[in-house]
């Protein structure tokens, strides 16, 4: 959540990866070392999939928003948050 590293972290911007790669310092969703989640790269192999499928048939558009929230253990999309898919033809 470093401002210096994403800027404005907290806005919904998927596009912000296409721009550089991050190092593991920077952006370590799956914990580091001994607290890394085991089924991190099962996850990441598995979500890059889905995600592919889901952009190249849907158009997406953000319909609602609010602040993030702090979960137990991460940050969570406020319960404001959502998106409207639209079926390509």
């Amino acid at each position: 959540k470093d401002p210096a590293i994403f800027p404005d972290p907290f806005r919904f911007d998927p596009d912000r990866f296409l721009a550089r790669s991050y190092s593991i310092e920077e952006f370590a969703p799956f914990g580091l070392d001994r607290k890394r989640c085991i089924g991190g790269d099962l996850v990441l192999a598995m979500s890059a999939r889905f995600v592919d499928r889901v952009a190249r048939d849907y158009d997406w558009e953000i319909t609602g928003d609010g602040p993030p929230l702090r979960s137990v253990y991460h940050w969570q999309p406020s319960p404001q948050f959502t998106l409207r898919a639209t079926r390509r033809t």
